[in-house]
């Protein structure tokens, strides 16, 4: 894109994407469309492997793009603040995007209250069958907030100051898998000082099912476990405590529902990942009652059965592989 001088820089919106050419292109379009003077698009393609690149090169001269083999979204991320010019960040994922206003609203908040760090707007939030929900922020949000579970704040809705993003050294590499890399920076910036809502609703954001809520997340949340404690100490188990349990119920949402459809494999993968995220959900959470009621039991029944039966299918189906490639030893006549 042509250069605009830096001095006329006054947001830097980062776009990371991999894989997302069937949406990235509105999210581009979203930013563009502001109406505020002094903005750069920054869109990091993660080692795309779709069509990502040609969607973004109809955007030549409008929009600054860095390709990248893929690293992961906290990579993807820092890898576009550490070209802003910017005084402010705002972060934009591919499958989210702006209404008209949202710069204007967040950066007035920051141009207004020199002490502010990060301001973010509330969301239209699109579930999985494509029903809308509006959030309602209070005004502001203290780190005792982020602590105690409130979770209002989501990345394509933040504009945050570059320095003191910056400051705090950007996305953690090690929770690059798109989980818990936004909570662990709102919670760094929120000690600096307490987040402030634009007081408008600006943003459309998609957020998955709930079951599927907790086969995403699960991974990072063990690293979010580790990291959290070392960054704030025992003031974090809670927020810890509060986002195990959310992701051990939703995954045996999603490992009842397998069962329950004869999909005994995404089922075991499941109540596997449960385990590994909390061995004992099950006992200290469900009562022994409805565990081990006549209808669970019945269910584990059938997972363990059907579980045996894929396994066997699948053993002889490797088995007749391999014999199939075992030489005869015979010599042509």
């Amino acid at each position: 894109m042509s250069e605009r001088p830096e001095a006329e820089i006054r947001v830097s919106t980062i776009i990371p994407v991999y894989n997302g050419a069937a949406t990235v292109a509105r999210a581009i379009d979203s930013a563009l469309a502001q109406d505020f003077a002094g903005q750069e698009i920054i869109v990091v393609n993660d080692g795309s492997i779709d069509t990502t690149t040609e969607v973004l090169a109809r955007y030549d001269g409008k929009i600054r793009v860095i390709h990248q083999p893929n690293r992961g979204i906290s990579a993807a991320r820092n890898a576009g603040i550490a070209i802003a010019r910017g005084k402010y960040i705002a972060l934009l994922d591919d499958d989210d995007e702006w209404l008209a206003g949202h710069l204007e609203c967040c950066a007035k908040v920051l141009d207004s209250i020199p002490e502010a760090v990060l301001c973010f707007s509330a969301i239209i939030e699109i579930g999985a069958d494509a029903t809308e929900s509006l959030t309602h922020p209070p005004d502001l949000i203290t780190l005792q907030d982020l602590l105690s579970g409130m979770h209002y704040v989501l990345p394509s809705a933040t504009v945050m100051r570059a320095a003191q993003l910056k400051a705090t050294g950007g996305f953690r590499l090690e929770l690059n898998g798109g989980s818990y890399e936004d909570i662990l920076l709102f919670l760094q910036m929120a000690r600096i000082n307490p987040l402030r809502w634009s007081g408008k609703t600006t943003v459309r954001y998609r957020c998955p099912g709930f079951d599927w809520i907790g086969f995403k997340y699960a991974r990072g949340f063990r690293q979010f476990a580790r990291i959290a404690p070392l960054e704030f100490g025992a003031m974090v188990e809670p927020l810890i405590e509060l986002n195990r349990k959310d992701i051990c119920v939703s995954l045996l949402t999603r490992a009842l529902r397998f069962a329950d459809g004869g999909e005994f494999g995404p089922a075991l993968k499941a109540f596997w990942r449960l385990n590994l995220c909390d061995p004992t959900f099950l006992y200290r959470c469900v009562s022994p009652r409805r565990l081990f009621s006549r209808h669970n039991l019945a269910r584990l029944k059938r997972l363990l059965s059907g579980a045996l039966e894929t396994r066997s299918a699948r053993t002889q189906t490797v088995a007749k592989s391999r014999l199939a490639n075992v030489p005869t030893g015979r010599k042509s006549e």
